[in-house]
C-alpha cells in the first residue's frame, strides 16, 4: 500500500477517534444541571412533615415502554383494560430519552430543571414518590423486565427488586404483591424492543401492544 494512502488512513482514523471522543463528551454534558436551578428548587421545597402519615392505599404503577399514545388510545377504546375512570397526560420534555423520562415521572421535575437529558446518568437529583413512601414508613418494590434504569435512579436498601423476563408472569406479580409494597413499579419493555425492530406500524408491534395491555389487565 502506498505511503500516501497510509497517511490518509492515519488521518481518517485520528479524525474518527477525535469525533467519537467529542461525541461522548457532548452526550455526557447533556446531564450537566443548569447552575442554581436545583438549589433554588430545594430551597423552596415544602419542609418534610414531622410525623408523616403512612400511605393510605397501595399503588401499582405500570410503564409499558414504547407504547405510543395512538396505540394506547385505540386499545382503551376496545376495552382492553375494562372501564377506565380517568386518564392524564404528562409532557416528558425533549429529548425523549429513557432515564430523563423516568426521573420526570417519579419526581415531577422537568428535564430542563433536573439537568438529566441522557441515559448515562444514574442516581436521582430530586425528591421522588418512592422517597416519600419510604419516609412515611411504606415499602417500595420494583419489577423490571430488562433494563435496571429505574432502580439505578430510585432504588434504596430494603426495596424488593425483581429483574428479568419473569416479571411478566402473574405468579411473580402475586409473589411480589404478597410482600406488601405500598408502591409497586412495573416496567415492561417488550413493546419498545419490538417497535425498534419492526416499527410502530407493524403487525408485530400491534401484537406486542395487545399482549402488554392484556398482561396488565
Amino acid at each position: 500500500m502506498p505511503l500516501r494512502v497510509l497517511r490518509w488512513l492515519a488521518v481518517a482514523l485520528a479524525v474518527s477517534l477525535l469525533g467519537a471522543f467529542e461525541g461522548s463528551h457532548l452526550m455526557a454534558s447533556l446531564n450537566d444541571p443548569i447552575p442554581g436551578v436545583l438549589e433554588a428548587l430545594h430551597a423552596s421545597a415544602d419542609p418534610p412533615a414531622a410525623h408523616p402519615e403512612p400511605p393510605a392505599r397501595r399503588v401499582v404503577v405500570v410503564l409499558i415502554d414504547g407504547l405510543g399514545g395512538d396505540a394506547f388510545d385505540a386499545l382503551l377504546r376496545e376495552g382492553t383494560l375494562g372501564e377506565v375512570a380517568w386518564r392524564v397526560s404528562l409532557d416528558s420534555g425533549v429529548p425523549s430519552r429513557s432515564r430523563p423520562v423516568y426521573h420526570a415521572l417519579l419526581t415531577g421535575v422537568p428535564q430542563w430543571a433536573a439537568g438529566i437529558r441522557g441515559n448515562a446518568f444514574a442516581g436521582g437529583r430530586a425528591d421522588s414518590v418512592a422517597d416519600r413512601v419510604r419516609v412515611a414508613g411504606g415499602k417500595v418494590a420494583w419489577m423490571l423486565e430488562t433494563v435496571p434504569w429505574f432502580c439505578e435512579l430510585f432504588c434504596a436498601q430494603g426495596d424488593v427488586v425483581v429483574e428479568g423476563r419473569e416479571v411478566t408472569s402473574p405468579a411473580t406479580f402475586e409473589r411480589v404483591w404478597d410482600t406488601a409494597p405500598d408502591l409497586l413499579v412495573v416496567h415492561l419493555t417488550e413493546v419498545d424492543e419490538v417497535g425498534h425492530l419492526h416499527g410502530a406500524s407493524s403487525g408485530e408491534y400491534d401484537a406486542a401492544s395487545r399482549w402488554a395491555m392484556g398482561l396488565v389487565a
